[in-house]
């Protein structure tokens, strides 16, 4: 039986503990866009997702996630008091760049929602919502 070798790696190559903490807040920030990927990938049972009444809800949820992240990772001062506050607040200033991304992507797809009022009509010809939905959030 052939023994396998212990690689050898090297020590700036291993994962700290804040690049460890950035991991996990990028988990928690793209979350919700797997969610509603997977959401509307059309395998859900009964074929019951994935239909136009539900975009402007699924659009609606995730800027909210967007304004939220943003909101949580502005200071990190009083969070994290720690030594390496410089890597954390490099780290969020990275992070805040990415969610402002988002946004702008989110942006685009609602200027299409505009330009195709189909998905606007399934909203207001569903029978739970109609204009009570865009009168609730949007006005």
């Amino acid at each position: 039986m052939k023994r396998m070798r212990r690689r050898s790696y090297r020590k700036e190559d291993r994962l700290k503990i804040e690049d460890w903490r950035v991991l996990t807040e990028t988990r928690e920030i793209l979350q919700p866009f797997y969610d509603q990927t997977k959401h509307y990938q059309s395998r859900a049972k009964n074929e019951t997702h994935g239909a136009l009444w539900e975009m402007y809800l699924s659009m609606e949820l995730i800027l909210n996630e967007i304004i939220t992240s943003k909101e949580r990772y502005i200071d990190v001062s009083s969070t994290y008091p720690h030594p390496d506050d410089d890597d954390i607040m490099k780290a969020r200033k990275y992070t805040r760049t990415s969610l402002d991304n988002y946004w702008g992507k989110l942006d685009d797809y609602y200027k299409k929602f505009d330009l195709a009022p189909v998905y606007t009509a399934a909203l207001v010809l569903h029978p739970g919502y109609k204009w009570r939905y865009f009168e609730k959030t949007w006005i």
